[in-house]
């Protein structure tokens, strides 16, 4: 039967919630175009000499890092010293679980804004861990071509990185994010018995 979907209470429903449809693939891509300016510049100059600090030190606990996320989730704008702190990070595997922990159905939406504003602010050998967890908190707030999207400007820089090989498993699956808070539970009791989160996630890639 033919109808207009432009007229359907779903369509109103989603402009309602702020969820317009774009007006093409690449107003979508333009989301998650990288910045370039001095700002961008900045952010990364930060990112990479914390990196060099956690090099010679410690990694960051999962206490520091949670604090970190929530504090910037709080912030409105974020500072471009904590878009580098997270930036930086996120390139130990397990902050980055931390952060992808946090994330739930409720408040996808405010991870998914921040992490695309670290995603865009990063340079390409170190946009990975931003853009993937942009990508996953997309489809956790139900907007799965945004997460795909977001998938592929990653791809473009790391194909192989490992995070990203489960996002599109999820996307290509049709996965409901519905099913997201009973499979974090899973993922934080293994965790918890022996190997890392994110080994665990890695696993479910391969």
């Amino acid at each position: 039967t033919p109808y207009d979907p432009s007229r359907t209470t779903a369509a109103a429903l989603a402009v309602s919630l702020g969820m317009a449809k774009a007006s093409s693939r690449s107003a979508l891509a333009g989301q998650f175009a990288q910045r370039d300016d001095a700002v961008r510049a900045t952010v990364n100059e930060l990112a990479r000499a914390a990196l060099v600090t956690l090099c010679v030190g410690e990694s960051p606990d999962s206490v520091s890092v949670d604090e970190l996320v929530r504090s910037a989730l709080a912030s409105d704008p974020v500072s471009s010293p904590t878009l580098g702190r997270l930036l930086a990070v996120v390139q130990d595997l397990l902050a980055r679980d931390v952060a992808w922990f946090l994330m739930t159905r409720g408040d996808a939406d405010r991870h998914y804004e921040l992490w695309r504003q670290v995603m865009i602010m990063a340079d390409d050998d170190l946009m990975a861990p931003a853009g993937t967890l942009c990508a996953f908190a997309a489809w956790l707030s139900g907007r799965g071509a945004l997460a795909s999207t977001a998938a592929e400007r990653v791809a473009q820089v790391r194909p192989d990185y490992p995070f990203l090989e489960l996002i599109i498993d999820i996307l290509v699956s049709g996965m409901s994010p519905d099913r997201w808070e009973g499979y974090r539970r899973s993922i934080a009791q293994i965790s918890a018995e022996g190997p890392s989160a994110g080994a665990v996630a890695g696993d479910a890639a391969g």
